[in-house]
């Protein structure tokens, strides 16, 4: 919660020092919204969509096939179709259900494919 709560007030700060601002990417391409997707850490994920995390940051590579059905919304992806992996398909494609609904409730696309 710490870190949330850094995240929050130093917002404006991050985006003057990183050059992609909350949507920085690390080495695989990946954004914070992708690792806090990927791991359910909802706190972080409200975080970043509050700070303006893209929920369609896609990555530059695919990572894997992910093939899931989380509520009421099924997700897939074709590796070799164009258009990386999101948020979103971080979140199902390690069962973070809650993750994945406040991606979608943040307008992530669920059709999108990796």
């Amino acid at each position: 919660e710490q870190v949330a709560a850094s995240l929050v007030t130093h917002r404006d700060r991050s985006r003057s020092r990183l050059p992609e601002g909350v949507d920085a990417r690390d080495a695989a391409s990946m954004t914070a919204l992708h690792h806090a997707a990927a791991t359910g850490n909802v706190a972080i994920v409200s975080v970043l969509l509050r700070a303006g995390a893209s929920v369609e940051a896609a990555t530059t590579e695919h990572h894997f096939e992910a093939i899931g059905r989380l509520g009421d919304v099924a997700f897939g992806s074709d590796l070799g179709v164009p258009g990386g992996w999101t948020p979103l398909h971080a979140a199902a494609s390690h069962g973070r259900l809650e993750a994945a609904r406040l991606l979608l409730r943040a307008g992530a696309d669920p059709t999108r494919r990796d």
